[in-house]
């Protein structure tokens, strides 16, 4: 698979995040815990949690960190 092809998957994985998942991401990425997630955008430690985890499906990632790797590749986040 070329650079290209890789480029256009991530681009159609990204564009599956709802805005409330980039800003969840984003969150992420600055290094902010699940707790202080959950107080800056007001919902529940379990609800970031269930975000992240759909992060992860639609990204086909395994964990937060690739998570964030693949938005940042494809410009969805920035740090």
């Amino acid at each position: 698979m070329n650079k290209e092809n890789i480029k256009h998957i991530v681009s159609y994985r990204t564009g599956l995040l709802s805005p409330r998942e980039v800003e969840v991401l984003t969150l992420v990425a600055r290094g902010h815990e699940y707790a202080e997630i959950a107080r800056i955008l007001s919902m529940s430690k379990t609800t970031v949690k269930d975000h992240v985890e759909r992060i992860g499906i639609k990204l086909n990632t395994a964990n937060r960190a690739n998570s964030v790797a693949v938005a940042v590749s494809a410009g969805l986040i920035k740090l």
